[in-house]
């Protein structure tokens, strides 16, 4: 048997022996995760919150039951809307414009011999007062005022426009006489008594021509009596005119007379009126 030349080497086989690491290592190993990993508190804290908005509940509105008006919804009737209630109508209170108002009176001579007197012109420019004006004209109201002093008596040039009856020419004499006498004690008594009074209301008719209940105050006697009153309004204007006749004795004033009544004035005296107010 020949042998191999060779050297026979020995057959090593490996073995598995288990590995088990120092604890030096173990300590690095733990440092390194540490590192590297953030604490799980401080993750959290890093995470941005979600924002979350609250959830507003629905509200359903009603709906309206047939043929009714929501507060939203105006009402419409026959395709139009409903509409705005109108302001009531208020009370003006118009200021009587004393230099377009007047009052004339008229005093008649009387008497047998009557064709020696004359007859007298009496004329007031200073009526003062208000008017109230209703909406309903018929509920309308007047105050009215005359101070006995702003009666001019028998003036040249008014007389002439009063014709017939008028025109004769007075002295100045004549004139202040009259005067003087219509002031006295025994007629006006304007010491006394400065001022004439006329309230009235509307109590009748319509426009132009309404019917006045007034009142009359006179040397402080008070006397009702129902006028006609002829009214015409222009924008915030009215005119109001008319005339009358009251007695001179129904006021407790005796008509003058001289010659034992055969020239005298007549006891029923003429006014008639126009009053502006505005």
């Amino acid at each position: 048997m020949m042998r191999s030349t060779r050297h026979s080497l020995p057959m090593v086989l490996p073995v598995c022996v288990p590995w088990k690491p120092g604890p030096l290592l173990l300590g690095l190993l733990a440092i390194w995760i540490t590192a590297c990993t953030p604490p799980f508190m401080d993750r959290k804290n890093t995470e941005k919150p979600v924002r979350t908005e609250p959830v507003q509940p629905k509200v359903e509105t009603p709906k309206p039951a047939p043929g009714q008006a929501t507060e939203k919804t105006p009402e419409k009737t026959a395709g139009k809307a409903v509409e705005e209630p109108k302001p009531e109508p208020v009370t003006r209170v118009l200021s009587i414009d004393s230099a377009a108002s007047e009052a004339r009176i008229h005093v008649y001579r009387t008497g047998r011999l009557e064709h020696l007197g004359h007859n007298h012109l009496i004329i007031s420019k200073d009526l003062r007062g208000t008017v109230n004006l209703e909406p309903d004209i018929g509920k309308s109201t007047m105050q009215i005022e005359i101070p006995v002093d702003s009666f001019i008596v028998d003036d040249p040039e008014q007389r002439k426009t009063e014709g017939k009856g008028f025109e004769k020419e007075l002295g100045e004499d004549e004139i202040l006489n009259t005067r003087r006498s219509m002031h006295s004690d025994k007629v006006l008594n304007a010491a006394r008594f400065p001022t004439v009074t006329i309230s009235g209301k509307v109590s009748g008719g319509t426009l132009p021509g309404l019917t006045l209940d007034v009142e009359i105050t006179l040397l402080g006697i008070q006397k009702t009596m129902q006028l006609p009153v002829t009214v015409i309004q222009e924008g915030d204007r009215i005119r109001a005119s008319g005339e009358f006749t009251i007695s001179q004795s129904d006021f407790g004033i005796k008509p003058f007379s001289v010659l034992m009544g055969s020239v005298s004035v007549k006891d029923e005296v003429k006014i008639h009126y126009h009053i502006v107010a505005r």
